[in-house]
């Protein structure tokens, strides 16, 4: 296999790309590390999962019975969608004298109702769980978002600024603000 110098020069490009961002984290590491950020997150982590985990506990029907609505009414939904099939008909039209020699035939169509149901059912108790897991962690990420602003955010400022006090943002990455266009001020009100 011989190899172009397109190719070397792509593969230089890959590694020298992919470098940057490895030694950002490594570096975002290190700075945590020093200045004790990683162990605070750590322990409000743990204090927010311990909460939902005592929530869960506390009020286990509520999560329960809201998994389950959430799970009903996505099942609802798919089938009026017409993504999931729905219980078909058990006869088709009003019932003859010539059906009742077709018991076999009705006998049928009732299983098929009944393994319809039952896979309705099923979708709806893998979706009940799905939900259950999921309002726990959709719950749990959004709690430890929340105060990470006013908990970590200064502190990270100010590693931040003493370590890397020469750097600016690159050109491109730096909002300039602009003129409106007829000269006057912009949609806030104030001159741009």
């Amino acid at each position: 296999m011989r190899s172009t110098p397109e190719g070397d020069t792509n593969i230089a490009n890959l590694a020298a790309g992919l470098g940057e961002p490895f030694t950002c984290v490594g570096l975002g590491l290190r700075d945590a590390r020093h200045a004790g950020l990683w162990w605070r997150f750590a322990l409000w982590c743990v204090a927010v999962v311990a909460l939902w985990l005592g929530l869960y506990s506390s009020f286990g029907r509520f999560f329960v019975e809201l998994s389950a609505m959430l799970a009903l009414v996505s099942v609802t939904g798919l089938l009026g969608l017409g993504v999931m099939n729905g219980v078909g008909a058990l006869a088709n039209g009003p019932a003859t004298v010539t059906q009742m020699g077709n018991i076999a035939g009705g006998l049928g169509s009732a299983a098929k109702a009944l393994l319809s149901i039952g896979q309705i059912a099923l979708a709806l108790l893998a979706l009940a769980a799905f939900f259950y897991v999921m309002v726990f962690v959709v719950g749990a990420i959004g709690t430890v978002r929340v105060p990470l602003r006013w908990l970590l955010l200064e502190r990270a400022k100010a590693v931040v600024a003493r370590r890397y006090a020469t750097w600016q943002a690159p050109a491109g990455l730096v909002h300039a603000p602009r003129a409106p266009p007829d000269g006057g001020a912009c949609c806030c009100c104030s001159p741009c």
